[in-house]
């Protein structure tokens, strides 16, 4: 896990404002359909960061699957 989550304008220069706007609609769409965790990691050898969607752990599934509708 990254200690310093980067910034949009650090996201702006690495992607470009019309890719880094796709990335936050993209980003927008997935949190509003899916109850996900995301997590920033290193990017390894080849990237400057990682950025992963996740299920949320089954404790936190079960809890919401046992709320009255």
């Amino acid at each position: 896990m990254l200690e310093k989550i980067p910034s949009p304008a650090a996201m702006t220069e690495l992607l470009g404002a019309s890719l880094f706007e796709v990335w936050q609609q993209l980003c927008a769409a997935i949190d509003e359909k899916y109850d996900m965790e995301q997590t920033w990691n290193p990017g390894g050898k080849n990237w400057i960061y990682e950025y992963k969607y996740r299920r949320r752990s089954e404790e936190h599934t079960s809890e919401l699957q046992s709320l009255p509708i």
